[in-house]
């Protein structure tokens, strides 16, 4: 077993660079090291620092950790729109619970057009019940 931070790497290769802009991760992503990476690449990063990081020596991690201690764990959250993290977890939970933790094609052609059914299945569950939200005034 290994940090998450260490798959970093082979994680942006497997992905399409010209079209990631930025990463957004949880706190075992947060590393000096990982900031170099994609600082690097050109992505912005969005991860979170445990609550209990002291001070970083890169510039953009440095500059989250020196706001959350000023203005607050949650305000700094709020900034970088940190909550889109949730979201995309409850849509990966949701997948996994409708169709599946397991792919069960084995060649990789199948597996990505099953891939693809599980998604559409998903977004087209999502569409039909979710709910009108409206603000009172």
């Amino acid at each position: 077993m290994t940090d998450d931070h260490k798959y970093l790497e082979s994680l942006i290769q497997s992905a399409d660079i010209d079209k990631t802009i930025e990463v957004l991760a949880d706190t075992g992503y947060d590393s000096n090291n990982t900031y170099i990476i994609l600082e690097n690449k050109g992505i912005k990063a969005t991860i979170a620092p445990p609550k209990n990081t002291k001070k970083a020596y890169m510039q953009p991690r440095s500059d989250t950790i020196n706001y959350i201690k000023e203005k607050g764990y949650h305000v700094g959250r709020n900034k970088n729109k940190y909550g889109r993290r949730a979201i995309i977890e409850n849509t990966i939970y949701r997948y996994k619970s409708i169709i599946g933790t397991k792919l069960r094609s084995r060649k990789w052609d199948n597996q990505n057009i099953e891939t693809q059914l599980g998604c559409h299945i998903l977004n087209k569950m999502t569409n039909l019940g979710m709910p009108q939200s409206v603000k009172l005034t």
